[in-house]
């Protein structure tokens, strides 16, 4: 298949959650500070490219639109689950997203830590959504599954965690904007 090189920031959505809980409010997660982010060259394919090859049509692409693409890993999560986390199909259909099935980072083959054999690369969207050690991809009518995808990764006002219906607030999907200004 074509291989696609993509570079892309991929960011933590807690990164800074210590400055939000002092300015702002307690939020539950790990107390990050500036450091949950990085910057890489992937390679890989696009999945617009792994869709057609595997059989799907332009006319089969199109019904899928309203669709999710998960992405299952082969670690799990805390409560011993498969990770899985997921996108709007949408978001991987558009070649201009450069969406990618990676095998590469930075001219090499991705180190264990960061997702070997595959991980799934977002551009733009949180590091939650940029599954690592990819073991199956599927196309569902609904997000993953995984507490990762339909409680955690939300922003929710309400602070009494009894009352909360997570089925309410969409999942956060794309970074926010985030800066430091530092001096040399």
């Amino acid at each position: 298949m074509k291989t696609h090189t993509v570079t892309s920031q991929i960011a933590c959505a807690g990164n800074r959650r210590s400055h939000t809980r002092k300015t702002y409010k307690s939020v539950k997660g790990i107390n990050w500070n500036i450091g949950a982010i990085g910057n890489n060259t992937y390679e890989g394919v696009l999945l617009i490219d792994l869709l057609k090859a595997s059989g799907f049509s332009d006319g089969d692409i199109t019904s899928l639109e309203n669709k999710h693409l998960v992405a299952t890993g082969l670690d799990t999560d805390f409560q011993g689950e498969p990770f899985s986390s997921s996108i709007p199909l949408s978001r991987a259909l558009d070649p201009s997203n450069e969406v990618v099935l990676a095998w590469k980072m930075n001219g090499e083959t991705i180190p264990k830590d960061h997702g070997y054999p595959l991980r799934l690369v977002v551009p733009g969207f949180i590091g939650i959504r940029n599954c690592k050690w990819v073991c199956k991809l599927e196309i569902s009518d609904e997000e993953a599954p995984s507490c990762m995808q339909r409680r955690d990764y939300k922003w929710i006002e309400e602070q009494d965690w009894s009352k909360i219906d997570f089925s309410k607030y969409p999942s956060i999907n794309g970074n926010k904007l985030n800066s430091v200004i530092c001096q040399p």
